[in-house]
């Protein structure tokens, strides 16, 4: 996708393409469950060179393929859909609802350091995969790359203040 959301606001989904005729569209959700979505109360249309609309969710469901199919009230027939193909289903940051204690936002982690319990420097978190069983996280130091679970019997401490997480991990990076 060459747009890129701007920094203000928060993606719940991305638009892929039409679903119907009706003016659904299948979507891939980039938080953390189809209920963020239909919940959100100030959920807005952000597209390329557009000002954002504000939207209602009227029904979602869960395609078979992992997608979940969105019905805006706002978009009518499958031209209305294909129109909204590549755009975001977002919040701005200062609406969005408040996490549940030690849970956080993809933005918020990503940059920090990683290191060991015992303060042994891994590198950056770089990325967050979503896999079937759980979360990975993407840890990089120059050309290595460790991939470690996102699990509380290994991630032992988040610290925004100080820009850390701190695993508990006693291997080597390799490159």
């Amino acid at each position: 996708m060459d747009f890129q959301l701007p920094g203000e606001y928060l993606s719940l989904a991305v638009v892929a393409k039409p679903h119907g005729l009706k003016g659904d569209v299948k979507a891939s959700l980039t938080c953390g469950g189809v209920e963020r979505l239909v919940n959100c109360q100030a959920l807005k249309l952000v597209q390329a060179g557009k000002d954002p609309v504000p939207v209602t969710v009227v029904k979602t469901f869960q395609h078979t393929d992992g997608n979940v199919v969105v019905r805006l009230k706002e978009i009518d027939g499958r031209e209305a859909a294909e129109a909204i193909r590549g755009a975001y289903l977002a919040v701005l940051e200062t609406d969005a609802a408040p996490l549940p204690e030690g849970q956080f936002r993809r933005h918020e982690l990503l940059g920090l350091a990683v290191e060991t319990v015992d303060g042994r420097p891994l590198g950056k978190l770089e990325d967050l995969l979503e896999m079937p069983a759980q979360w990975v996280l993407v840890v990089r130091d120059g050309g290595k790359e460790l991939l470690l679970p996102a699990h509380p019997a290994m991630v032992k401490r988040v610290d925004l203040k100080t820009g850390r997480l701190v695993v508990d991990y006693v291997g080597e990076v390799s490159e």
